[in-house]
């Protein structure tokens, strides 16, 4: 496995930027035989939503065979050129996704070419099948969701990390997933940035709330919050997805994948659980505003906490499944529950963060944000609030999450 060259001035002599013409050019280029006849005519339509990336659906003028065209720029799209980042991103991704799609192929999109030189993926288009985000604010039920998320969370997890790997070979992934650009976004929008009342980013509407000026102060949480930024950065436990919320899971009939493994690299196993854990807990707090029918709110949260439920048990019995394969004496009983338990505090504390961030920092999250009510909204925003600080101070098991869920 080739390495990437992180702090190296690059090499952009063959990279050019695509539009829709190129774009479709492009993939007619490359004959991708398995998708597309030689004498197919090909149409694109730009279809980028995300912060960093082009984002181009390919597809055939006469069929409904697609592919989706993805491609890093050396800028961060939404933005523009005054803010850089570099677009070796792509190539994380590009190995990521080949490293989780060798140990659970049904949990990412297929991949059919990958161009270093134009730091482009050409994959599987998952269409119709929409974000979980998106299902989750129209309140449809995904049969089996919470199981697909915990089966691809725990095989990845077990197999990169010290369960599966031996030390050389971990070591040079780790090396592999640096990842320095992307983890310092991490570590500014989601565990620096919410904390500070000048952080960049900060939703000033938010930064108005009295809640958030208490926790900005309140020293005991900022302890807490300096102790999971530490984990992030210094506990290369596994090989995380690294931005795993419910925008970045397609769900639909017989279908669950992760996209945007741009951000991947080695970090603590209880940062992805969080993160979609955290996700699904500020829906839970936003059904109160998303629909007026309580009778439809109570149940439509049943199926949330369902589906964390689900999340966690699958993701222990793949963890325990991984374990029956390995040296006993290296990995005692005793000490995989020690783990367990330390994996669900660490996920509970990166909920807590996940939902501070989604609240009041970039990025506010559509599940809030489509309450019309701004009394409803500002009401879930201060719940969402009250919850993170409650897990991330006293993080308990999955039955005192319920306890903390009753209490709102």
């Amino acid at each position: 496995m080739s390495g990437i060259d992180y702090f190296n001035e690059l090499n952009l002599k063959e990279y050019r930027a695509l539009d829709i013409k190129s774009a479709a050019e492009y993939v007619k280029k490359q004959q991708l035989k398995e998708i597309f006849g030689s004498d197919e005519e090909l149409i694109a339509e730009d279809i980028s939503d995300g912060n960093l990336n082009l984002v181009f659906r390919v597809k055939s003028k006469n069929s409904s065979r697609s592919v989706i065209l993805k491609q890093g720029l050396p800028y961060v799209r939404r933005v523009g050129e005054s803010w850089p980042l570099t677009p070796v991103r792509i190539l994380v991704e590009m190995k990521a996704l080949q490293i989780h799609g060798e140990i659970y192929k049904e949990g990412i999109p297929e991949v059919y070419h990958t161009d270093p030189a134009m730091f482009l993926i050409i994959m599987e288009d998952l269409h119709p099948a929409k974000t979980l985000r998106d299902c989750l604010i129209e309140g449809e039920y995904i049969s089996d969701i919470g199981v697909n998320i915990g089966r691809y969370l725990g095989r990845v997890m077990a197999y990169t990390s010290d369960f599966f790997l031996d030390i050389t070979a971990k070591r040079r992934n780790i090396s592999l997933f640096l990842n320095p650009d992307l983890v310092k976004i991490t570590e500014d929008l989601v565990l620096t940035n919410p904390y500070h009342p000048e952080g960049w980013g900060n939703r000033m509407e938010a930064m108005e709330y009295p809640e958030v000026r208490a926790l900005q102060n309140d020293v005991e949480f900022l302890s807490k919050i300096a102790a999971l930024r530490d984990k992030f950065n210094n506990y290369p436990q596994a090989l995380i997805h690294g931005d795993l919320h419910s925008g970045s899971i397609m769900a639909g009939d017989n279908l669950c994948k992760a996209i945007d493994l741009e951000f991947a690299t080695y970090g603590p196993i209880g940062f992805d659980i969080g993160n979609i854990i955290g996700s699904l807990l500020i829906n839970w707090i936003a059904q109160e505003g998303l629909t007026d029918q309580p009778y439809q709110c109570r149940q439509y949260r049943m199926y949330i906490m369902q589906m964390i439920e689900d999340i966690w048990d699958t993701f222990r019995e793949e963890i325990y499944n991984a374990w029956l394969n390995i040296d006993k004496r290296r990995w005692p009983s005793p000490y995989l529950e020690k783990i367990l338990k330390d994996i669900w505090e660490d996920a509970m504390g990166y909920s807590g963060t996940e939902m501070i961030r989604r609240t009041i920092g970039l990025g506010y999250i559509a599940d809030l944000k489509n309450i019309e009510d701004v009394q409803k909204r500002r009401l879930a925003d201060k719940k969402v609030l009250s919850l993170a600080l409650k897990i991330i101070k006293e993080p308990g098991d999955i039955y005192k999450l319920k306890e903390y869920l009753k209490e709102l």
